[in-house]
This record gives structure tokens, C-alpha cells and sequence, in this order.
């Protein structure tokens, strides 16, 4: 009987001790949104300072620098920035062209 009340007890000790462990050890989760020293994360472009979409390394860039994320650069359309736009410049009224009659080529309108 003695023997059973002995391990009983250490066994009633072991599981106090780890209760109280468990209490009061700091069981802080880190802030993925946040650096350790409490700073928020901003995007990995040098000076940007923007929020970043994802919190993860590799996707650290705002909705501006997404392209340089190594999962999301296949999903950005390059072609829709290199793009130079034509003839963004407004045509005249029938009245300004009218007004410049004779003044073209070979007194011709222009356009």
C-alpha cells in the first residue's frame, strides 16, 4: 500500500508541476503582421513603406510591387504596362478645324 501511495503522490506532483509550468510560462504568439521588436512589416522595396499583401517572405510586396513576388509574377501582365499609348491627343471640333481652313498643306483642312 505504501508503494501505491509514494507513486501516486510523485505522480500528483509531476502533473502539478507541469500545470504550473504551463501557466506561467509566456505562451505570446508571434503577430505575423508585426517584426519582433513590435514594428509593422511594410514591403521589401527599398523606401516603399506600403502594407504588404502576404506576411510570408517571398510575397513580402504591396499591390504596387506584387510582381516581384516569386508566386505571383506569372499572374502579373507585363504587357498591359510596356504598352505606349497612341494617339491620346484629342481630334479637333468641326468648328476649330473650320477656323484652320486654308492654313494646311496646299491650303487644304487639317485634320
Amino acid at each position: 500500500m505504501k508503494n501505491k501511495n509514494g507513486i501516486i503522490t510523485v505522480l500528483l506532483i509531476v502533473i502539478l508541476g507541469a500545470i504550473l509550468i504551463k501557466f506561467t510560462t509566456s505562451n505570446h504568439k508571434k503577430d505575423e503582421w508585426h517584426n519582433f521588436d513590435g514594428s509593422e512589416i511594410v514591403c521589401r522595396v527599398s523606401g516603399c513603406g506600403n502594407r504588404p499583401l502576404y506576411s510570408d517572405w517571398d510575397n513580402r510586396f504591396c499591390a504596387e510591387h506584387i510582381d516581384r513576388s516569386a508566386d505571383h509574377s506569372s499572374s502579373y501582365n507585363h504587357s498591359s504596362v510596356t504598352k505606349k499609348k497612341v494617339n491620346t491627343e484629342k481630334a479637333l471640333t468641326m468648328e476649330e478645324a473650320n477656323s484652320l481652313r486654308g492654313t494646311g498643306y496646299n491650303g487644304t483642312r487639317p485634320y
